[in-house]
Formats: structure tokens, C-alpha cells, sequence
């Protein structure tokens, strides 16, 4: 169990951490690839680049990045992806929980324009903050966008956890103080995470209600 010496602030990234976005990103991606004669991904090749900027996503995905494939994207796809964007079933209860608690909550993502997929996903008014990369000059890795997250919430790193799914999660929460807790939702391996700072991991965010409980219950003891 993480040791935190109070628990004010619980951040979260959004891809395949609060929402399930792999099977919208990985239809609305071989579009992209059927209009520009490029290999088609199958899902599992997707979930290796979500939470990646788009651009060094596509580069991963086809070994170069043409500006041509996001302008597309985001011109005859992006109501498709949103459309079908829909938080895990536990997300909306345990946002309420924590808002009922008085503990603050963001969103962290690497994702441009944070704020309309939240929106489309319904979780925008669940959350105290917003941090895309639009808000920011360096995404993770890098602390920055938490560092911006907690300032806006005026939490301090040690009273707050990460949630999220990737080693790029795990190493900003590491480098900006804060308790990473690494999901396997987005198909990285336990070992990955924990080797990048997560100090957890856990199943998916459906597993971190209990988890909740259980330090809730430790500082009440204290």
C-alpha cells in the first residue's frame, strides 16, 4: 500500500485509465490508413501508442509521421473517435466518491484538447481540473503536466496519487513526487510500470476502489 502522508488530490490520465478508447482509436486510425494507402493496426498495435502525442504515436505505428494524417484525423474523424468514447463502469461512482470526500481530482493526458473528449466521454464535470497538452510546452515523461495539475488544485505532491497506464505516467508521477499507481488496462506489462516508478499496479480502475478504502481507512486511524 502506497504511504502518502494525507491523500487531498487523486489525478488521472484518460486513455484506457478512466475510458476504454482503444477500439474508437484503433477504427478511426485504419481510416487514416485506408485513405493514405498505409499498413492497417490491429488493436494491439494501437494500445502501444495511446497516451502518446499523435504524432509520435503515428510514427511508431507506420515508421515516419506525415502532418497530412492528423489533419485528417481531426477534420473527418474526431467526432467518430468521440462519439465512441464511454468511461469504465466504476469511473463515474468513484469520481463522486472522492468529490464527496473533499479530495480533489484532474485529468492528465497527453491528448490535445483534453477537455471536448472528457466532455464526450461525460466525465468533464467530475473533476476539478483539465491538463492537455494544449496547457503545457512538455507532455509526459515529463512532470510538467502534473506539476501544473497539482498547482491549479493547490495540492502539494506528497498528498497525491497518479492513475494511469503507461511508463510515461509512471516516470512524470515519479519525477514530480507524486505516488504512481500503474494500471494494466492499457496493456503494458507489470514489470514496465513498476521499473518506470509505479509503486502500484493494479488490474484496471475498476480495482482502485478498494484500494481507496483501504488508505481512507489508514488515515483515519492516524
Amino acid at each position: 500500500m502506497p504511504r502518502i502522508s494525507r491523500l487531498s488530490c487523486v489525478l488521472f490520465d484518460f486513455d484506457m485509465t478512466l475510458v476504454d478508447s482503444s477500439h474508437a482509436i484503433t477504427r478511426c486510425l485504419n481510416l487514416v490508413a485506408q485513405q493514405f494507402d498505409l499498413a492497417p493496426l490491429s488493436r494491439s498495435a494501437v494500445l502501444a501508442g495511446i497516451g502518446l502525442p499523435m504524432e509520435e504515436a503515428c510514427a511508431g505505428y507506420w515508421g515516419h509521421y506525415d502532418e497530412a494524417w492528423l489533419e485528417y484525423y481531426r477534420a473527418e474523424l474526431r467526432e467518430e473517435e468521440y462519439a465512441h468514447l464511454r468511461p469504465y463502469p466504476s469511473v463515474p461512482s468513484l469520481l463522486q466518491d472522492l468529490r464527496s470526500r473533499s479530495i480533489s481530482t484532474g485529468i492528465v493526458t497527453n491528448r490535445r484538447y483534453a477537455r471536448r473528449a472528457a466532455e464526450a466521454a461525460g466525465v468533464a464535470d467530475m473533476v476539478d481540473c483539465l491538463v492537455g497538452l494544449e496547457e503545457v510546452s512538455r507532455g509526459k515523461p515529463h512532470p510538467e503536466p502534473l506539476f501544473h495539475a497539482l498547482n491549479l488544485l493547490g495540492c502539494s505532491p506528497n498528498e497525491a496519487l497518479y492513475l494511469g497506464d503507461t511508463a510515461e505516467d509512471m516516470t512524470a508521477a515519479a519525477a514530480a513526487g507524486v505516488t504512481g499507481i500503474g494500471l494494466l488496462s492499457g496493456g503494458r506489462s507489470e514489470e514496465l510500470l513498476r521499473s518506470a516508478g509505479a509503486q502500484v499496479v493494479l488490474e484496471s480502475i475498476e480495482a482502485f476502489p478498494p484500494l481507496f478504502a483501504a488508505l481512507a481507512l489508514e488515515e483515519e486511524k492516524r
